[in-house]
Order: structure tokens, then sequence, then C-alpha cells
């Protein structure tokens, strides 16, 4: 059974009855009542509950993004059904960039100016080189800092918009907005939007850790902790354009993505960075694209990843991701049986090793903000304090 829509003879004028059309036809693929999604704190892992276009609507579908948003000629579509999220990657088999819609996306061909804003967020993770620029160990907070600077060039009203349709929620607010995610993290609010850097040094003077180090029974403190927030599942599945350029069975390689969207097939590894899916085509094959895992992924609500489908054809050799930095690396976690005071200290002394390289990272770059002209003194003397918590941080760990 195909995804049930009733196609709109003509787009619609306003969000308001665009919305309306929306929600009755997400109702009506899903089997359970929206009233119920409505209180879930993560509406979107319904989405699975809803088929999968088929090979027509998809047509259909690309068709229309292309009219709606011009895309680069290496630039090319995927469909995720049952992601959470929409999200762009780079193709390294391909040669080509990727952006993928999920279902809820889909439907915004009938108001363009969300289909507007989904692309013109997923083209600037391509344009700014997140796909293929990844930090390693930072893909979540990589990501995130790239949404906001992105987000800085859209409107606040737009994005929301945006946000409501993929998180199923009309009063869903985006939380990646300058005057909404500067605040949180300290940053004077910047309506151009800060640099990647200083926005990405901000973030660990409150957050020290990374992907890499961040000690097990802690949760991040980073947006996923948003109600409203999608999450990305292990793997996608995607059919990508039938347009998608095939090359040679002998130019093979791994998928990057943006900064903490998607991989390729395998496991994640955080000290790599994600791929990006892809958008357009022509052809009219339609393979089963099963990317890595995106555990790691950002964790963005614009920009993330999720269960795909992709009208492009693959190669049948797609590499698998290693998995540095995975549980079980230094030969610890893997041990069944109780350890030993003093498996235990070596354990204690390798975290502590690795909170240590964090924190100097951190005082580097907070040192490197304390050097600039441009700072009020507001602004010198809080970052001098965030440097003098994070010396006594290492220190305590030293004692």
């Amino acid at each position: 059974m195909s995804f049930k829509v009733d196609w709109p003879s003509v787009p619609f004028s306003s969000y308001d009855a665009f919305y309306d059309w929306f929600r009755k036809t997400m109702a009506d693929n899903l089997s359970t009542p929206l009233s119920v999604i409505d209180k879930s704190a993560r509406p979107s892992s319904y989405l699975k509950e809803t088929p999968k276009f088929d090979k027509e609507q998809l047509k259909f579908i690309y068709d229309e993004i292309k009219k709606i948003v011009k895309l680069p000629p290496d630039v090319y579509l995927m469909y995720s059904a049952h992601f959470n999220t929409i999200f762009s990657r780079w193709n390294t088999t391909k040669r080509c960039f990727q952006i993928s819609v999920n279902n809820p996306v889909a439907l915004a061909i009938t108001y363009p100016p969300i289909m507007k804003t989904a692309m013109t967020h997923e083209l600037g993770h391509i344009l700014n080189g997140d796909c293929i620029n990844p930090i390693p160990c930072h893909n979540s907070c990589a990501n995130v800092c790239a949404d906001v600077r992105i987000n800085a060039a859209m409107t606040e009203e737009a994005l929301d918009q945006l946000y409501s349709v993929i998180s199923l929620r009309k009063s869903a607010k985006c939380p990646f907005t300058p005057s909404r995610w500067y605040p949180k993290y300290g940053l004077p609010v910047n309506e151009a939007g800060w640099p990647f850097q200083i926005a990405h040094n901000y973030y660990h003077m409150v957050d020290p850790f990374d992907d890499c180090n961040r000690p097990k029974k802690e949760k991040p403190e980073k947006e996923e902790e948003d109600e409203n927030l999608p999450t990305l599942p292990p793997e996608i599945e995607g059919e990508e354009d039938e347009n998608l350029p095939t090359l040679p069975p002998e130019i093979e390689g791994e998928e990057g993505q943006e900064g903490q969207e998607g991989e390729g097939q395998g496991k994640t590894d955080p000290s790599k960075g994600l791929d990006d899916d892809e958008i357009g085509g022509e052809n009219t094959g339609e393979d089963e694209l099963e990317d890595e895992p995106l555990d790691d992924a950002k964790n963005s609500p614009i920009g993330g990843q999720g269960d795909d489908e992709d009208e492009t054809p693959e190669t049948d050799d797609e590499e698998q991701g290693t998995g540095e930095g995975e549980e079980g690396e230094d030969g610890l976690d893997d041990f069944d049986g109780e350890k030993t005071e003093k498996q235990k200290e070596i354990e204690e002394r390798i975290e502590n090793n690795k909170v240590k390289k964090e924190i100097d990272k951190s005082l580097n770059g907070l040192d490197g903000l304390l050097k600039s002209d441009k700072l009020t003194d507001k602004e010198r003397k809080q970052i001098q304090a965030k440097r003098d918590k994070f010396e006594e941080l290492r220190k305590e760990i030293e004692q």
C-alpha cells in the first residue's frame, strides 16, 4: 500500500490552509490518532507507521521540488520515508551531493515557502562544506553550530513552519536560531550568525565533552533534549534519485555527511564525519540504499537523518564504516565479568586523560577569543570566567 494523498490542484497560498491539509493527510496515513501523537515527547517516532510513496508519486515529488528550487547540477534528491528529519550528504562513490526528504517534508511541495526553507538549509550545509570537512569527534556539536549559522539567513517564522512539519506539531519552534540558541551558550545574539569557530568554542565552554570522550553514563546536554527534536535511527534505507550519476565499479568509496547526519553502511565512526543524501535524477532505477548508522548524526531537527528510500541506483559495493572510538576499543568495555580494582583504575585514568585533552582544546579556543580586540569588557569577563572554570576542572581531575 502506498502513501495516501489527495494532492491539491494548485499549491496552498497560506500556511494555515496548508497545515490543515497536512494534518489531515498525515492522520489518514497513521494508525495512531494524532491526539495521542500530539502528547508524545517525540512525535516523529510515529513516522514508521506511514506507508511509502510509490515510484510514480516519488517522480511527481522530485519534479515539483525541482520546480520550486533550482538545484546545482551536482546535487541530487533522495527519499527517506521514515527518517525523522531532512539531511544532506556527499556521496563519495557517486561523486555528488544528496539531499533527502522524508514523508512529512515531501508534502511541503504543496506549500513552496516551506520546501524552499528546507532546501535552502540543506544547500547551506553543502555550500559551506559541512558535508566534506568533518571535524573528528565533533559530529553532533559541529552540526548544531552549523545549523544556527545557516538559519541566521532565514526568518524564525519560516524555520518554525518547517519545524512544525518535521515535528508534526503546529506549535513547534525551531531552537536553532540566533536569538534562541546563542544565549544558551553565553554568546550575544548576532542575527547575522557568529562564525562557526566562535560558536563551537562557546558550545564547549558549556559542554566540554565531544562524541569521543563523553562519559558513558552522562547524557549529552544538547538539543536532542528538546521534546520536538528528532532523533536519528541506527541506519538509513533510501530510494535515490533516478538521475544520480553512476560510476564504474573500480571507483568506490565511503560516503560522508554533513558533520553529523548520516553515514554510509556499517558502524558510525565518531572520529569521522557523516554523509549527506541526494536529490534529483532522471533514470528510473529504484534501488534500496542502506546507509551507515546515524547514532552520532547531527541531532538537529532541521538537517538530520532517518529511514530512507532513494530513487538513485547504487553500486553493489559500498564500504563499511569502521568503528574507531566505539565501546570496547580499549579492551575494557568488552569485559563480561566483574572488573578488578586495577581495571577500574586504568579505565578511570583513560577517561580522565580524554577529558583533559578536551579541556585543553577548550582552553586554547578561549585563549584565542581573549586575544580578540572586538570583545566588549563584559564579554571578556564572561570568557575569562569560563576559562577559570575549565582550569579548576582540569586541576580537580589531576588530583
